[in-house]
Order: structure tokens, then C-alpha cells, then sequence
């Protein structure tokens, strides 16, 4: 079985505490449904990512399975990337360009370790 590296949630007490216990850490959580095209093309590229910053969280949530989530954090649109540090959603990233992705992630990871 291949290890991943992307957590995937299905119940808003498990997303709270990921959130608590991820403190200062960058979480980044991928809102997805079966339904979104985009979002399987997505779906790989977030894995890969995640194997290559082990110091940001990734979390994957079905919006068709966990609606609270996708209320508590504003989405309308599919797929949506929401970066949370310390409990607080600072930026979102609507849509499937993986490489300005990357440089999000890229540019506040940096962000992160230029405020330790």
C-alpha cells in the first residue's frame, strides 16, 4: 500500500484538532467532491507536495461528506485550497493551476519560518 502523506478528513472534531495541533504550522486543506472534475486532476499533485514540505499539513476534505467544513471555511467554488495557520484561514487558492499552487505554498512557508 503506497504511504501517503495527505490526511483525509471526515469529521469536523477531527479537523479541529488537526487544526489545534498544527499550531504555528502551515495546514493547507483541499476541498474536494467525487462530482469535480478539477479536483482529481489536483488530487495527485497535493500528494506529491506533501512528501516534499514534511513541515506543512495537508489535509483532504470531501465537501460532499462533510458540508460543516466547507460552511466554516467559506467555499463555493471547487477545488479550493485553504491555508490556515493557528487556527485562521489566511489566504485561499481557487483552482487548478498546480505550479501557482506550489508558489503559494512556497511563499508562505517562508513567511513561516521567517516568524520563528
Amino acid at each position: 500500500m503506497k504511504e501517503t502523506h495527505t490526511l483525509t478528513v471526515t469529521e469536523m472534531e477531527e479537523l479541529e484538532e488537526i487544526l489545534d495541533n498544527a499550531g504555528p504550522k502551515l495546514v493547507v486543506i483541499d476541498f474536494t467532491a467525487p462530482w469535480c472534475g478539477p479536483c482529481k486532476l489536483t488530487g495527485g499533485t497535493m500528494e506529491e507536495l506533501a512528501g516534499v514540505y514534511p513541515d506543512v499539513v495537508f489535509i483532504r476534505v470531501d465537501v460532499s461528506e462533510l458540508e460543516e467544513a466547507g460552511s466554516m471555511f467559506q467555499i463555493s467554488v471547487l477545488p479550493t485550497f485553504s491555508f490556515v495557520r493557528n487556527k485562521e484561514k489566511i489566504e485561499d487558492f481557487i483552482g487548478g493551476k498546480m505550479e501557482n499552487f506550489k508558489m503559494t505554498i512556497e511563499r508562505l512557508r517562508g513567511a513561516m519560518h521567517a516568524n520563528k
